[in-house]
């Protein structure tokens, strides 16, 4: 019997027909599946290599065997095979994926992941060059991960335009010709680039870049209709034949500024920052002083590579441990070490895994009895880090002149918890010189609230803006500091409109969005604000995508704005991850009557969540109550199932976060008693108690494939905070179904059965 119909899809991913694929080769195929189902994984070799004997060219040998030869620690012998599926079939979607992902995780000689982002892009181009536009869909995987790749390898432009590369492929359409995302797909479950376009570790001028233009008015007619094809592959994906097409230009010296900022956005798609930058640093000039021109030379700020500006190294100095018992027990009773919450290692068996981080600090924390008094003068900074592995040691910190007195301090800290060799140095990353000064490194005591640490943290962050960054060498201002630059800018605009890009990327970073305000320090170095943002009303209606995603702060709420208007730029902002813009669309909405959100089929207890972000990092316990409250008393189903749990945990959660834990800790106590109960409150219970690390989904030891809930963390503060334990809820609907998998099994349940039968409160 044919272990796959013929003409259903072959299982090696090549998306043809099984019997015009790796038929030939069924009899090795239906024995290497079966060795594999019985573990014989010697069998399962000898049958892979007696079949690729017999069938060099079929695919789904040649991907087991790849597979396993990678398992083996043999990436180069995995990456010919998988190439030689690739000779066969350039498109074949698996052969693309692995190949892809052997050469993003190749390794380098200290164990660390070297960069192989040039490579991925290069494999995904060549493959949408080789494929028919029937199976372009089958590429999407591919450039999803390619996404992920060159965010973690600093090439923002890049990852967003492959993330939305990978939903037009899925969706088969080109990209939108306007440039940016539309705030519609926020309500697309199915887009599979949203995630990876809503992070702040992408920046807006990289989520939405500059238009491509159009062909000038200068070409002739072959030349123009040859721009226009160039730029319509941008929009097709093919972005390395338009660069090749785009240099021939530049190259001929025609077509201008267009050809210029055209070949420099189409090389940023390409992760090619560095050549992307040389050819828009010739654009911006031509802009005057502008707004656009700001916003492109923070487009530019944003793809410097990291290496074309000072860095400072951050090693790590690494000891093997002769006494681990000792060496923890010393630490622990050092005054100076404090020790962090560690989330479980992914793998226990890993040695490479850290069990516990320290932080070295400067001066002792102060004892709870003065938190009421504190300032931010008056927390501990960080020096370093100090990493507690299985069999050794490392004390992590930057190659400075404060190192050598750092590594003497700990090496008489451990003592013979460690030989007396010098240890091994290894360098783990790289930081820009210029922003090392303005680390926040302020060190939050044991059993200092949240919430009042957010408080002192946002002190610390405004002291390091207002007093130290003026007077910092910066390598984009040419080794000038920013008040020096300042002084200059008055008679020079390409001073200023440099010094108005790095004002405007810190007012939208991640650590200044709505948290911190500028103005004064604008008004120190005599730079006016940027203008604001008038939106015109066109027919009673906004172009959502011809607002800059950068300047949505700026934006001027007009009492023309509808409901719907205010919607629209309201979601704008939560795609671009706009924390200030969104929080002021958000209390423009809350002010309408609750009956006009219902209309729109907005639910208040998202909208009001995301009214509670500034309050929360500005360390505001008071006003992020009274939003909650605000929220609760406008929500017509405040007393309902979900809705009463969602409003009832945000107050816990904020409580939690200021207050200490013999207050809030009874209060969780009820509210897990109250909302355990119920099929429709568990998991809005569970999400929250997760989100604070209250709870954890943890392996089944016995089933796989089965997640239990692991209560251990409110179990510890119930026993030692929370008032008399109520005996657990059972509900009936829990106990008598049969959970689809993968599956959530609850302590209390029968015992390997993965039923969930009932809830068992943590200290029962």
């Amino acid at each position: 019997m044919s272990l796959v119909d013929q003409y259903a899809p072959c299982p090696c991913g090549s998306g043809k027909k099984y019997k015009f694929c790796c038929q030939k080769a069924e009899t090795f195929i239906k024995r290497v599946t079966l060795e594999r189902e019985n573990g014989q994984r010697e069998a399962e070799a000898r049958s892979l290599d007696e079949g690729l004997a017999r069938f060099p060219d079929v695919p789904w040998l040649l991907l087991n065997k790849a597979n396993a030869e990678s398992q083996a620690g043999r990436p180069d012998k995995a990456r010919d095979l998988v190439a030689r599926v690739l000779k066969i079939q350039p498109d074949h979607p698996v052969a693309l994926s692995a190949m892809a992902r052997l050469l993003f995780s190749n390794q380098s000689d200290n164990g660390k992941a070297r960069g192989h982002a040039g490579a991925v892009v290069e494999l995904l181009q060549n493959a949408l060059n080789a494929t028919t536009p029937e199976r372009r869909h089958l590429l999407a995987e591919l450039a999803e991960f390619t996404a992920t790749v060159l965010i973690a390898e600093g090439h923002p432009l890049a990852a967003a335009r492959h993330a939305e590369l990978a939903d037009m492929l899925d969706a088969q359409e080109p990209l939108d010709p306007k440039a940016g995302v539309n705030a519609k797909a926020e309500n697309d479950d199915h887009s599979r680039g949203l995630e990876l376009l809503m992070t702040p570790a992408i920046v807006p001028w990289a989520k939405q870049p500059p238009k491509l233009a159009a062909a000038p008015e200068d070409l002739s007619e072959r030349e123009a209709c040859e721009f226009e094809e160039a730029v319509a592959w941008v929009h097709r994906g093919y972005w390395l034949k338009a660069v090749e097409r785009f240099e021939r230009f530049a190259k001929e010296n025609k077509g201008g500024v267009a050809t210029w900022l055209n070949l420099g956005l189409t090389l940023a798609h390409l992760g090619r920052d560095r050549d992307a930058l040389a050819s828009l640093r010739r654009v911006r000039p031509t802009l005057g002083e502008t707004e656009e021109a700001v916003d492109l030379e923070c487009l530019c700020q944003s793809l410097t590579p990291l290496d074309a500006v000072p860095t400072l190294e951050r090693v790590q100095l690494v000891w093997p441990l002769r006494d681990r018992r000792a060496a923890l027990e010393r630490i622990l009773a050092e005054e100076l070490a404090i020790r962090q919450p560690s989330p479980p290692p992914q793998d226990p068996d890993d040695p490479n895994e850290p069990t516990d981080l320290f932080l070295i600090v400067d001066r002792p924390p102060p004892p709870s009895s003065r938190f009421a008094e504190l300032t931010a003068a008056d927390l501990p900074r960080e020096l370093a880090r100090l990493y507690l592995f299985r069999d050794k040691i490392a004390l992590e910190t930057f190659e400075n002149e404060g190192l050598a007195g750092l590594q003497q301090r700990i090496t008489g800290l451990l003592g013979d918890a460690v030989p007396p060799a010098h240890p091994k140095t290894e360098v783990v990353g790289r930081e820009p010189t210029h922003l090392v000064p303005l680390r926040n490194t302020l060190v939050a005591p044991p059993g200092l609230p949240l919430l009042t640490f957010r408080r002192f943290q946002r002190e610390e962050l405004h002291r390091l803006l207002h007093e130290r960054w003026p007077d910092i060498p910066h390598p984009t201002l040419n080794g000038r500091t920013p008040r020096q630059a300042a002084e200059h800018a008055v008679h020079d605009s390409e001073t200023r409109i440099v010094l108005r890009a790095m004002f405007l990327a810190m007012e939208v970073s991640v650590a200044l969005k709505g948290i911190l305000s500028l103005d004064d320090l604008r008004q120190q170095l005599g730079l006016a604000p940027e203008p604001p943002v008038v939106v015109e009303l066109v027919e009673g209606r906004i172009d959502f995508l011809q607002i800059p995603a950068a300047r949505l702060h700026l934006i001027q709420i007009s009492e023309s704005f509808t409901p719907t208007i205010l919607l629209g730029l309201y979601f704008q902002a939560k795609v671009y991850a706009q924390l200030a813009a969104l929080y002021r669309f958000a209390q423009a909405l809350a002010r309408h009557q609750p009956e006009v959100l219902a209309q729109l089929d907005l639910d208040l207890r998202r909208l009001y969540g995301d009214l509670l972000s500034i309050p929360l990092l500005r360390g505001d316990a008071e006003e992020a109550l009274r939003t909650i409250e605000q929220g609760r008393q406008a929500d017509p189903l405040r007393a309902k199932g979900s809705h009463a749990a969602t409003w009832d945990l945000l107050e816990a959660r904020v409580r939690s976060q200021a207050e200490p834990p013999e207050s809030w800790v009874p209060l969780f106590q009820k509210l897990f008693q109250r909302y355990s109960a119920s099929k429709e409150t568990l998991p809005v219970l569970i999400h929250h108690l997760s989100q604070l690390g209250l709870v954890r989904l943890i392996p089944h030891p016995e089933q796989p494939d089965t997640a239990m809930l692991d209560t251990a963390p409110l179990d510890f503060l119930i026993a030692r905070y929370g008032s008399k334990i109520i005996p657990a809820t059972r509900h009936p609907e829990l106990g008598d179904r049969e959970p689809v998998r993968p599956k959530i099994w609850i302590p209390g349940g029968d015992e390997g059965s993965g039923s969930a039968k009932s809830l068992i409160l943590p200290g029962r």
